[in-house]
């Protein structure tokens, strides 16, 4: 579940934009629960401070963290970090 988006209903298909400080990643270990999904890591790109991981799909995340494992990790998207675009 998410926001609701007024002036759109179900079955709409719609662009969405999350900021990339706005999901969370962490390796899989289990299950994907709500507001979660699980995606291939593609790409580790070195940051001051820590990294961008790039995943399939497009989907992005930051993270202080200096080294990742390769395979599929789960991203957190916090439901008030959804925002529609069309």
């Amino acid at each position: 579940a998410g926001n609701y988006f007024p002036g759109h209903l179900l079955g709409d298909h719609v662009w969405i934009c999350v900021r990339t400080d706005a999901v969370r990643a962490r390796p899989r270990h289990g299950r994907a629960v709500t507001h979660e999904m699980v995606a291939r890591l593609e790409r580790f790109v070195p940051l001051p401070g820590g990294a961008r991981l790039e995943f399939e799909g497009g989907w992005k995340a930051e993270t202080s963290a200096t080294l990742a494992e390769a395979g599929e990790w789960v991203l957190e998207i916090p439901p008030d970090a959804v925002r529609l675009v069309a």
